[in-house]
């Protein structure tokens, strides 16, 4: 008799303080997409699938609005509004979504499955360069 095959599901998990805020980033690995959460509510916020597209030389838009223009990266995953409520960060939140992307794409070159991400910051906060560092680290442990 042939042993049951594991829950397709995989769950990894990051939580640390950054600013004093506590930041957590959850990786669902579904069967045919993977899920990141990043939140500091605790909560699911707006909902942004990546896919891949071909590789085309394009601004590394994070660096662009923190003041170094002169960067480039390879992007290769477009952002899709899934679920989206208007706010004033959402241009923001697409950038951020966008370069945790390209961090999965990075670690897994060969990974073909959407990339769900959802991004849950408190009102005040502004993504930095030192809050997408950290969470970026944190998405890596859970790669």
């Amino acid at each position: 008799m042939a042993a049951p095959s594991p829950f397709p599901l995989k769950i990894r998990q990051q939580a640390e303080l950054v600013h004093g805020v506590h930041t957590e980033v959850l990786l669902a690995e579904f069967r045919d997409r993977l899920l990141v959460l990043v939140t500091q509510l605790g909560k699911i916020g707006n909902l942004l699938q990546c896919t891949l597209s071909e590789c085309a030389k394009v601004p590394n838009f994070m660096d662009e609005l923190l003041g170094n223009a002169d960067t480039e990266a390879c992007s290769r995953l477009v952002p899709l509004p899934v679920f989206t409520v208007s706010t004033d960060q959402q241009e923001l939140q697409q950038l951020f979504a966008t370069q945790l992307a390209e961090k999965v794409a990075a670690q897994r070159p060969q990974e073909q499955r959407p990339l769900l991400v959802s991004i849950t910051l408190r009102t005040a906060t502004v993504p930095s360069r030192d809050l997408l560092q950290r969470v970026e680290a944190m998405l890596v442990a859970c790669l």
